[in-house]
């Protein structure tokens, strides 16, 4: 990987030791693959790297290499399970303290959660980082019931082990280091971090800038007459294909073949489960359906340049580096809410849709793959989009950090959900709420226009609302109205910065169908500030209104949410709405297709 001189500026740190689970040269493994640009990207700058990883194999002694300038040093395996563990981290220690530089600067970054346990012996060698992907407890939530369902006991006990030590021994490190926004607010809200130095610090590509040979591109023309008319559609599954959704990335597959003449191409891992549902599906592998396993970096870049589109589909990423690569060859992606995030924009670079659904899945590939015009789109603003994420960038970011955490100036990056806090609407609150609404884009009106909010939609109905809206933010008012006339309840919940401004609200608004029947809501949104998304504060306002909602005893909460708006759709599916049908709203005259969830709160 080659960098920009030119751009370079010096850092205090002098010395960096990482240490990984397994060798990260040429490694498959996305996380792996991260931490070898990382370390490429630093050596650049003059700084002494040194990487230290679990060698498998025969060996008994430490191996010592050279790739370019980083210097590596694998241990061997001794053991299995807890003594493994513990025979690397003894070996690691001794491995620093014999070979580590008396003068310089150092830093040791943890990558992963295995190993974590050794920043209990290395703070007193220096300052200490912990790289992670993201929260280990929101990984096994959103992977839990495909690992049941694969009886992979061995995964889950990792989690079980693992999650405790992160929760409890990243409290103790100098700084964390994430891959993005979300990420970081995800370990916030798990783990003992309330005051704890983070950073964000993102993934880059380089892989198009490596291959453009004419040797490469003659390739990549053979695939593509080899291929034919057909559509070309990838998947990158690497040792993950559970979580990455794969198995619903064939059910889209199966659907969409039918309407276009097409070929998958899935690379990594397929468990006995995947390729039997091929069998059922009645799809040909090494026709219909094609599996080369895990790929080196040539081949991946290939299956890049020769795709038409670039789907995953996964329930949980930390920063997905298969989808910035396809970006960065001008591929349209199809990608789940958390594997697009923070790379990919809905109906820019491609379309957002919920994991399971492989029938919306099939449908976006179909648009992009039908619609010419639309295709041109997404490829120009992939391409663009996927520039701002060149290496060289991210090393620039990741020495500005360095530099901080050594110097003991420490800049906080991420907005905390600590630093918001959570209340009832007051009838003071009212004012700021209709600016904040008024505030908004058109965009975000479209997915929810209650009819009673901004002071740009008076009208008789608004006026009509206001008066129940006023009473219910006064306690002593909604008790009587939850005795009298429950209907007019409007249940109000905001979000104040430390300012006190509001940021963010949600709302409830109560109806009973009949005099004897349960509360039913009418309407449920959700408006966070532009700027303050992607920062859990959306997830505090649903656990607090549905708790305000249970006090108020309601039995039941409907409501409809925008189809394109899968963001949205994960969050309700995240504290438990189930859909049950599919309706029509409409916008300034437009409809809209929307789907209705319901969450049943005596049972939640």
């Amino acid at each position: 990987m080659t960098h920009n001189k030119s751009a370079m500026t010096p850092c205090r740190v002098t010395e960096v030791w990482s240490i990984a689970y397994e060798r990260p040269v040429d490694s498959k493994d996305g996380f792996a693959r991260a931490i070898w640009c990382w370390s490429e990207g630093l050596a650049s700058y003059g700084l002494a790297i040194r990487i230290i990883y679990l060698a498998t194999g025969e060996t008994r002694q430490v191996i010592k290499e050279r790739v370019g300038k980083v210097q590596l040093f694998g241990l061997a395996e001794i053991g299995s399970g807890v003594i493994r563990r513990l025979s690397f981290y003894r070996d690691a220690l001794r491995l620093i303290d014999s070979n580590a530089r008396t003068d310089a600067r150092r830093i040791f970054v943890l990558h992963g959660p295995f190993a974590l346990p050794l920043s209990l012996f290395l703070r007193a060698r220096g300052s200490v980082i912990y790289h992670t992907f993201g929260s280990m407890i929101s990984e096994l939530t959103l992977s839990a019931k495909e690992l049941v369902a694969l009886r992979d006991v061995h995964k889950l006990l990792l989690y079980m082990l693992e999650i405790p030590l992160e929760i409890l021994i990243s409290s103790q490190v100098d700084a964390v280091v994430i891959p993005h926004r979300r990420a970081a607010e995800e370990l916030l809200q798990t783990h003992l971090l309330t005051c704890q130095r983070l950073y964000i610090v993102p993934y880059g590509q380089n892989i198009r800038q490596e291959f453009t040979n004419d040797a490469f591109l003659s390739d990549v023309r053979s695939v593509r007459q080899r291929i034919g008319q057909k559509k070309l559609v990838l998947f990158v599954g690497g040792t993950a294909w559970n979580r990455k959704g794969g198995r619903y990335v064939i059910l889209a597959f199966s659907k969409l073949r039918r309407r276009l003449p097409s070929v998958l191409i899935m690379t990594g891992n397929a468990t006995e489960r995947e390729i039997s549902q091929t069998t059922r599906l009645g799809l040909r592998i090494g026709e219909d359906l094609q599996l080369p396993g895990l790929v080196d970096d040539r081949t991946l870049a290939l299956l890049y340049a020769s795709c038409d589109v670039f789907v995953l589909p996964s329930f949980h990423e930390g920063f997905s580096q298969p989808v910035i690569e396809a970006m960065a060859f001008g591929k349209p992606v199809v990608a789940s809410p958390s594997a697009a995030y923070p790379t990919v924009r809905n109906n820019s670079e491609g379309f957002i849709v919920p994991p399971q659904n492989y029938g919306e899945i099939a449908k976006a590939l179909e648009e992009i793959l039908k619609n010419g015009r639309l295709y041109s789109s997404m490829s120009s603003n992939a391409r663009r989009r996927a520039r701002s994420y060149s290496w060289d960038v991210v090393i620039r970011r990741l020495v500005k950090v360095l530099d901080e955490i050594t110097s003991g100036h420490f800049e906080h990056l991420v907005t905390r959900v600590s630093d918001v806090s959570i209340y009832s609407m007051s009838a003071m609150d009212i004012i700021q709420v209709h600016k904040l609404y008024d505030s908004l884009p058109e965009s975000s009106k479209r997915y929810f226009h209650p009819g009673f909010l901004g002071f740009t939609q008076v009208g008789l109905v608004w006026l009509l609302y206001q008066f129940p809206l006023m009473a219910s933010s006064i306690q002593h008012c909604r008790k009587i109205q939850l005795r009298l006339r429950p209907g007019t309840v409007i249940i109000g919940i905001v979000a104040k910065n430390k300012e006190s401004q509001v940021i963010g609200f949600s709302f409830v608004v109560l109806k009973r169908e009949s005099k004897d029947s349960f509360l039913l809501s009418a309407d449920l949104g959700i408006v966070v500030r532009c700027d303050q998304r992607d920062a859990g504060i959306g997830s505090l306002l649903m656990r607090r209104v549905l708790k305000e909602a249970r006090g108020c005893g309601v039995d039941r909460i409907d409501l409809i949410v925008s189809q394109d708006n899968p963001i949205a759709v994960h969050l309700y599916e995240k504290h438990g709405f189930k859909a049950t049908t599919m309706v029509k709203d409409n916008w300034h005259g437009t409809p809209i297709d929307c789907v209705a969830m319901s969450l049943e709160l005596k049972a939640s």
